[in-house]
């Protein structure tokens, strides 16, 4: 499955989902513009890995247990499923 799509600024591109791979991950290759952010969401069904390909992204967790992270080239954070946060591009 691949589809792609436009979704708070950002260019999306769904490469697999949960009907490809067991109902375990969904894998989704995206461009978000300097600036853009998403809003503060969570996600019930799977948890979310976010990697940095280019750029720099901050992720902000609604929770007190985890810092605020800036991640650069290679950087990765683990949101878990249940758990709110939001991303930010930064460059």
């Amino acid at each position: 499955m691949m589809q792609s799509l436009w979704l708070f600024g950002s260019y999306l591109t769904i490469l697999a989902d949960c009907t490809t791979t067991g109902g375990q991950n969904d894998l989704i290759e995206g461009y978000s513009p300097p600036g853009s952010q998403t809003p503060l969401h969570l996600h019930m069904r799977c948890s979310e890995q976010l990697y940095v390909l280019e750029g720099e992204f901050t992720v902000f967790h609604d929770s007190t247990r985890w810092e605020n992270c800036s991640l650069r080239i290679a950087g990765k954070t683990f949101s878990p499923t249940g758990l709110g946060f939001l991303t930010k591009e930064k460059s």
